[in-house]
């Protein structure tokens, strides 16, 4: 594989891109959105569920979030590598506040406190038809509240 300097920036424009929707989409608790940034046969490890298997598991897992459960997902630093024609892998530090709530929707604004955790999230991508998708998503915990 090589790629042009141009067509590096391509695929890294693309795929932080990728990254924040995908975390757009797990704040909104929108699975069907998110159904269309993940691979068909991804693998979601995270750090409160275990590992997820398959994009219905993982569009399922986030549609299913309680209404009034609300988060953001701060990212940044992110650092995409593309590996292969149709393959890259990225990194970001994500900071995360949140607040768990039953089934009513919260009010907005809801009262802050301090981030919940700092994690490094870890990506592999794929190019799929006609766009990226995520193939493996997994953390580690760096920081956590308390």
């Amino acid at each position: 594989m090589s790629k042009t300097r141009d067509e590096a920036r391509a695929v890294e424009r693309d795929v932080t891109a990728l990254i924040a929707r995908f975390f757009v989409c797990l704040d909104a608790h929108d699975g069907a959105a998110a159904a269309t940034l993940l691979a068909s046969d991804i693998e979601w490890i995270t750090q409160r569920h275990g590992t997820e298997r398959g994009a219905a598991a993982a569009v399922a897992s986030i549609a299913g979030r309680p209404k009034g459960s609300v988060s953001r997902h701060c990212v940044a630093n992110p650092v995409v590598d593309a590996i292969a024609d149709d393959e890259a892998r990225a990194e970001a530090t994500v900071v995360i506040w949140a607040i768990d709530g039953g089934d009513t929707p919260a009010r907005m604004p809801v009262r802050m406190g301090l981030p919940r955790a700092i994690l490094a999230f870890h990506f592999r991508v794929i190019w799929a038809a006609d766009s990226w998708r995520i193939a493996r998503l997994s953390s580690d915990l760096v920081f956590a509240a308390g």
